[in-house]
């Protein structure tokens, strides 16, 4: 990481990098917490906490000074003054997609001898290719959900309301070995199929004839992993069945065609190709996928115009959606890995329409 740091440093020729991104902070000094910054220098690299969390960034950021702030801006920006004077930084890079106006602001305004150098998402490139560790706890989280899956499958039934569904699924997931959510589930029955963003809601309550979609992500050690797949309860509609065929369709063609060193473009063709003589083909989710890691949506979307190369050790989420609304939708989500020659499914749950 040290490495990963100085390049980062060098390629964006500055002295220093002020860290506000809390993803980015995890990624480059393990912490875990919330309200921090990180200041990496040419030299040394502070991680500043307020005392809540002193002691635990002090036994995760191993390799970094940690130093205490007294949870206020005039206060911080005292420290950040005091570090750059300290290590001879003339040149401060600053990330303007996360850090907050007020504090850019503060920065630019008081610290006249200091460069400001606006940063686009510095960490972005690196963060997009794992290390194995980070591949590890990205295929742990995979593991478990399938897991949760395969568990949830026992309990649902004709009756539960989704919010019962959405509580269950997350007591799974922690017995499992997870830490959680990685995302608020999706969790939709019936017609509320149709809405890939659709909360679980208590007052909606499982029928016989329903489609069930389950989309969750799962949290192992700050890395994540998501899953989405149908249930159906009882005989379903035919309309049900055909949305789904349609959907694991296109989704197979997909899951075969991903290959390294792909452009996004490419498969986009393929998948505007495979959906082109389907009666739902103006139903379908534009994108089709997404890299990930610490965060649910980590990268860029794999949708048109896109002008990216899909790389080795970069992980992905697939997922092929038709959202039909008023009547019912149909997702399937899978995480997979991009190795140098080929690809590797890291979720594996059946992808058939289960009958409970």
């Amino acid at each position: 990481m040290k490495e990963i740091c100085k390049n980062v440093l060098n390629k964006n020729e500055v002295g220093a990098i002020l860290v506000t991104n809390k993803y980015d902070i995890t990624y480059v000094s393990k912490f875990t917490g919330y309200e921090s910054y990180v200041l990496l220098t040419n030299k040394n690299n502070y991680i500043i906490v307020d005392k809540r969390y002193l002691e635990q960034a002090k036994k995760q950021s191993v390799d970094f000074t940690a130093v205490l702030y007294e949870k206020s801006q005039k206060d911080l920006m005292r420290i950040i003054h005091k570090i750059l004077k300290e290590n001879g930084i003339l040149k401060l890079g600053i990330d303007i997609h996360d850090t907050k106006y007020s504090l850019y602001k503060d920065i630019s305004e008081n610290l006249k001898e200091i460069e400001i150098v606006e940063l686009e998402e510095p960490f972005n490139e690196f963060r997009s290719i794992k290390t194995p560790d980070e591949i590890s706890k990205i295929q742990k989280a995979s593991e478990i959900a399938d897991k949760s899956y395969y568990r949830m499958l026992q309990m649902i039934s004709e009756g539960m309301s989704e919010k019962d569904i959405e509580i269950e699924l997350e007591y799974t997931i922690k017995r499992e070995g997870g830490d959680g959510y990685a995302f608020t589930p999706i969790i939709g029955a019936g017609s509320k199929s149709s809405m890939p963003y659709s909360w679980a809601d208590k007052n909606v309550f499982l029928k016989k004839g329903d489609i069930l979609l389950l989309n969750f992500g799962v949290k192992y050690e700050s890395y994540t992993a998501a899953l989405a797949r149908m249930v159906a309860i009882g005989n379903i509609k035919e309309e049900y069945k055909e949305i789904y065929k349609n959907t694991y369709d296109v989704y197979t063609i997909i899951l075969e065609s991903i290959k390294p060193n792909m452009k996004y473009e490419e498969l986009y063709e393929i998948f505007t190709k495979s959906i082109k003589k389907s009666k739902y083909k103006d139903y379908y989710l534009e994108s089709i996928g997404h890299s990930r890691g610490l965060q649910t949506i980590e990268g860029n979307l794999i949708r048109p115009n896109v002008k990216k190369t899909i790389l080795p050790n970069e992980i992905y989420s697939m997922g092929v959606s038709i959202v039909v609304p008023g009547v019912g939708g149909a997702r399937l989500e899978d995480a997979v890995l991009i190795k140098e020659t080929s690809v590797e499914i890291l979720t594996n749950s059946v992808k058939n329409l289960l009958n409970i």
